[in-house]
């Protein structure tokens, strides 16, 4: 009996760590699904502002934030704060503009991380490349707009 009852909770916990995982936002319902992206954003970055508009978006559990926005050229004022993201590394940022142009039907991440100037994003190795914020899709190892930073 308390072997099943372990078995069980433990797979209440992952059901209910997966549900909570991501939030969707949804920034105007009455656009069709087919007519807007979705963006992936990571636990280090806070939107503040779509297209001149001040949001607040919410967080999944573990601080992902999903956010489905017309498709379409777009302006995202971001926040940068990795905390401990990167053990001692730390990186801050306000109001970081990001502009890209994102097409209808598809899912793009927003996340911090280290890229070469050729659209590689270096995963195994942090000191690889420079910093920067990225916007992806698909496998995680190419990107297709960076906006770095400097020292």
């Amino acid at each position: 009996m308390g072997k099943i009852t372990l078995f069980g909770l433990c797979f209440l916990l992952v059901l209910f760590s997966t549900g909570c995982a991501t939030t969707t936002n949804i920034f105007d319902e009455n656009i069709p699904l087919e007519n807007t992206a979705e963006l992936s954003i990571g636990q280090e970055l806070t939107v503040k502002y779509y297209n001149g508009i001040p949001v607040k978006l919410k967080t999944g559990f573990f601080g992902n934030t999903g956010f489905t926005i017309p498709a379409g050229p777009t302006t995202l004022i971001v926040d940068l704060d990795t905390g401990r993201l990167l053990g001692s590394l730390r990186y801050l940022a306000d109001n970081v503009t990001i502009t890209y142009n994102f097409e209808a039907g598809k899912e793009y991440h927003l996340t911090f991380w280290f890229a070469d100037d050729e659209g590689n994003v270096n995963r195994s190795n942090l000191r690889r490349g420079s910093p920067g914020i990225l916007v992806q899709q698909g496998d995680f190892s190419r990107y297709l707009l960076k906006v770095g930073f400097s020292r």
